[in-house]
């Protein structure tokens, strides 16, 4: 069970970012927002994350899993890095940046 509260500074909107994914498809779309900044990321379908310059993710089990439905708060990302996401089913990415 997590202890740790999800807190999110709401903006004025269009600040977050909807990745829509393939099957088996893996998405490197995701800039990110700040030197030192973070992200909440909230996934639709099990998922598999990494991050880096150019990172490429696969769904093999060896990188970091989101499971569906829950919140992730991702960081911090330093300027030029990008998440990189895959489900083997498809599926949905909501990504909204955090102070």
């Amino acid at each position: 069970m997590f202890t740790k509260d999800i807190s999110l500074t709401v903006t004025e909107g269009g600040t977050s970012q909807l990745l829509v994914l393939a099957a088996a498809t893996n998405n490197a779309g995701m800039n990110a927002m700040t030197e030192g900044g973070y992200v909440v990321v909230t996934v639709d379908s099990v998922t598999f994350v990494r991050k880096g310059i150019a990172p490429v993710a696969v769904n093999t089990g060896v990188d970091q899993v989101l499971l569906a439905t829950n919140a992730y708060r991702i960081g911090p990302l330093l300027a030029g890095e990008k998440l990189a996401f895959i489900s083997t089913t498809g599926g949905n990415v909501y990504i909204t940046p955090q102070g």
